[in-house]
């Protein structure tokens, strides 16, 4: 932790301070920091997203506000995902890493308490207001931090963006300008300066002892509020609102807009409002104060948070559900602790609701029908399919459900339902029978055939039990894409927070195409072309594909058209660019739906000039968000990257990056495949005889991975990509850039050298027999701008630790020296 503790050395800088602080945490982790500034008279507010490493920049970022009147600047502890959008903080699912806590104690508003654990440092952000903070000694994930964040609240009694744990916190050495709710609380008009109370020394806190301490409040009492569960918003169109509601809502510069929203919800709650028309109201403020939120999943879930709350709105909400169905207050209690999963959760769930069913068809018999009818009889395995095979979008207000046909994915509106669950499952009774027996039974009114109103009845007794069931617990708001190679029928998987869309495997579609000379003509041109079918077929099975990268380097016209020709008339290939791979992880729309991914073997990148550490991220999956669908997510296997010239930034002068050289295999082709007189004489029948042949060698493996089983077929794929990377592994034939350490170190010397002659200045100092280079972080920046290829300048960049250290004798690196004054430089070794 030398880096670390160096942060806390020079408290006359408490930016830098914290900032140097900050990115020692960070090493190694790759995310990025977001600084936020924002006025306290409202407006979007300035965001920066800084890398590990960027010190300055983020320094720089920090005090541009310093002298800006109003202006409050924020930083998180902790990393978002790369990739966010300009401008935007992010949210709690864009959080990489937490790297501590802090409590938020105001005194001002009455949150403060005991401490559990001595802090590492504490902050004063105005006078009798405090942030202690915790600096882990290892950085957890959201789901390892949120559970101490909330029993760090509930042991301080402190506000609630201590439970956040993507909360921004005030920096030492700025400025904490109060805002319109603050003067009215008594502050003073004039900027508190932010401060450190304790200084850091550089220890970290053992997460393991944190949450020993922090056990006592460990579990939420059970007076605690939970966050309310919202069903379908209602058209915002629809709801009456007094004016003064009318009012709070599009009101702007309201000073503390965390506080206003609350005030907002409590009034919603005040007039009557359902929990569902409140948010529809809420999420539809016109009033700036709402800007506050990043996003609408944001502004949601603080709504939630606010409504769930306050009691009087969770009285209002009890009040909404007192009028809901019986069967939906059996199927809460009944499904409540209901813990299985995967096929015995959805029997379990099939058996429940078919028994509802039963019990609601007997309600409609007169009393002294003892026995329901065999007419009434429901079919278990048809309710099963139905539970087992369609989820409820609540955003969209459709239904989705697998086509056992050709098992596409459908959807569908509630007034379509009972059409598109009968067509694609069955339905579980059959109502016309059922209703013509109900009818007999039924009132005489002249106005009505009594056989149309026994179905009527019967239809909307099941259709509605059938509904209330996929609406309370088939509910998902994103769905995922597979296919399982070794399932016999294609289901609908319910996971904790998305819908898991599971479809068989489809055998490709072999033609006659016989050509035995073709074939082994193209194998000449291509002799790695059936270890490349293995390998495409072995990422498909494996269950970890960090190592199912395959560049393919070859000349203009030696054939890679060709080759993705094949793979995309056997429709396995997904072919895309760089720049969409990247907007899929920034989250961005592209023209891509998850259908394209469904039955994909390969995504392949054609004459790729570039590759960014983003291209690691397409290891399993990708992330897509299609216009007015629900975002999903897909599996990627084989990574297919073509070019016809060298790609300087996966490949340069000194070697290739780890993280592609741990991933990346290289096949490297000339010629051309016009030249070759089969292919010349005829181009079309060449081209469906090697399509052929590679579908047949497919389909072949591919029953043999199966046959081995699950287990065997997924070691049998990480074997073979083992073995693929092996042979054809990039750094076998380029070298990794972590190797060439010596060798940079050594140029970097004679640069330093040469520039001593060539400017005539004294930058190496001798004392004692040793040689000293002062200010070499600085002087290495310098030489990787001057002689480093601009490609691998990020590379090189990030390694200057390890590199500096490799040139002194005791690898300490930069470290104070006396020569004979104090001096930060480092002591070269012997012969340098």
């Amino acid at each position: 932790m030398t880096a670390l503790h160096a942060a806390k050395n020079d408290y006359l800088d408490p930016i830098r301070t914290h900032c140097e602080m900050l990115h020692g945490l960070a090493q190694g982790i790759d995310g990025v920091l977001v600084v936020s500034a924002y006025n306290v008279a409202g407006g979007k507010g300035t965001i920066t997203h800084h890398r590990p490493g960027d010190i300055d920049g983020m320094v720089a970022a920090i005090a541009a506000h310093s002298d800006t009147s109003g202006t409050n600047v924020y930083v998180g502890l902790h990393l978002m995902r790369r990739g966010l959008l300009r401008g935007k903080r992010g949210t709690k699912e864009d959080v990489l890493a937490v790297l501590g806590l802090v409590a938020d104690m105001d005194s001002d508003t009455g949150k403060t308490g005991k401490l559990p654990f001595e802090p590492s440092f504490t902050i004063e952000t105005s006078p009798g207001n405090q942030q202690p903070v915790w600096i882990f000694d290892k950085p957890l994930t959201v789901a390892e931090a949120a559970p101490l964040a909330a029993a760090l609240k509930r042991a301080t009694g402190s506000d609630h963006g201590t439970a956040d744990v993507d909360h921004v916190w005030r920096i030492p050495g700025t400025n904490n300008w109060p805002n319109r709710a603050k003067l009215e609380r008594g502050r003073s008009p004039d900027p508190a300066s932010v401060h450190y109370l304790q200084a850091w020394d550089g220890d970290l806190i053992s997460v393991d002892a944190f949450r020993q301490a922090l056990a006592p409040w460990a579990s939420a009492p059970a007076s605690e509020a939970k966050p309310v569960q919202l069903g379908e918003l209602p058209d915002v169109n629809g709801i009456t609102v007094s004016d003064k509601l009318a009012a709070m809502l599009a009101a702007n510069d309201v000073g503390d807009r965390s506080d206003y929203a609350a005030a907002v919800v409590e009034k919603m709650a005040f007039y009557g409002h359902s929990a569902e028309e409140a948010a529809s109201l809420f999420m539809s403020a016109p009033g700036n104060w709402f800007a506050r939120y990043p996003n609408e999943a944001a502004a949601v879930r603080d709504f939630e948070r606010m409504w769930g709350k306050d009691r009087a709105r969770r009285d209002v909400w009890s009040q909404w559900m007192k009028v809901a169905s019986d069967l939906t207050a059996m199927l809460l209690v009944s499904f409540a602790n209901d813990n299985a999963s995967g096929a015995t959760q959805r029997r379990e769930h099939a058996k429940k609701l078919t028994g509802h069913i039963k019990v609601a068809l007997s309600g409609l018999l007169p009393p002294h029908v003892k026995d329901a009818p065999e007419e009434f009889a429901v079919d278990a395995d048809a309710v099963e399919r139905i539970v087992g095979g369609t989820f409820w979008d609540a955003k969209g207000s459709k239904l989705y459900m697998v086509n056992p046909g050709d098992q596409s994915l459908v959807l569908c509106s509630i007034a379509d339902a009972k059409t598109f669950i009968k067509r694609s499952h069955g339905y579980p009774v059959d109502v016309e029978a059922a209703g013509s027996v109900l009818a007999q039974w039924l009132p005489i009114d002249p106005k009505t055939d009594p056989i149309s109103a026994g179905i009527k009845q019967v239809s909307a007794i099941v259709h509605k039990h059938i509904l209330d069931h996929l609406k309370y617990h088939n509910q998902r708001s994103s769905i995922e894409y597979r296919v399982d190679m070794f399932a016999d029928t294609a289901r609908v998987e319910l996971l904790e927070n998305r819908a898991r869309v599971v479809l068989t495997h489809k055998r490709l579609t072999e033609s006659r195409a016989d050509g035995t000379e073709i074939v082994g003509d193209y194998k000449q041109h291509f002799p790695e072309l059936d270890a490349v079918i293995e390998f495409i077929v072995a990422a498909r099975f494996a269950g970890d594909r960090k190592k199912a990268y395959l560049w393919l380097l070859a000349d203009s016209d030696w054939g890679k058209g060709f080759l993705l020709g094949v793979l995309r008339e056997l429709g396995i290939s997904v072919e895309m660019s760089v720049r969409e791979i990247e907007a899929f992880f920034e989250g961005k729309p592209v023209g891509r739906s998850p259908t394209d991914f469904t039955r994909a073997f390969v995504l392949s990148v054609d004459e790729f000039k570039a590759v960014k550490s983003e291209i690691k991220q397409l290891q399993s999956t990708i992330p897509l968000a299609p216009k007015f669908q629900m975002t999903s997510e897909v599996e990627v296997f084989a990574k297919l990257f073509t070019s016809a010239e060298q790609v300087r930034s996966l490949v340069g002068e000194h070697g290739v990056e780890d993280q592609f050289a741990n991933r990346f295999s290289l096949i490297e082709k000339s010629g051309s495949i016009e030249d070759r007189d089969i292919f010349s004489r005829d181009k079309d029948r060449y081209h469906r005889v090697v399509t052929a042949y590679v579908a047949r060698e497919l389909n072949c493996l591919i029953d043999t991975y199966i046959q081995l089983g699950r287990d065997s077929a997924q070691k049998r794929g990480r074997d073979v990509l083992d073995a693929f990377i092996g042979e054809h592994g990039i750094a076998r034939s380029h070298g990794r850039v972590s190797e060439a350490g010596d060798d940079i170190a050594a140029d970097f010397i004679a640069w330093v050298r040469e520039r001593e002659q060539r400017k005539s200045e004294v930058l190496f100092r001798k004392h004692a027999g040793s040689t000293y280079l002062p200010a070499a972080g600085a002087l290495f920046s310098e030489y990787v701008k001057e002689r480093v290829d601009p490609s691998e300048r990020a590379t090189i960049s990030k390694k200057v630790g390890t590199i500096l250290k490799s040139i002194c004798p005791d690898r300490k690196g930069s470290a104070v020296h006396r020569i004979p004054e104090r001096t930060r430089a480092i002591r070269l070794k012997l012969g340098l």
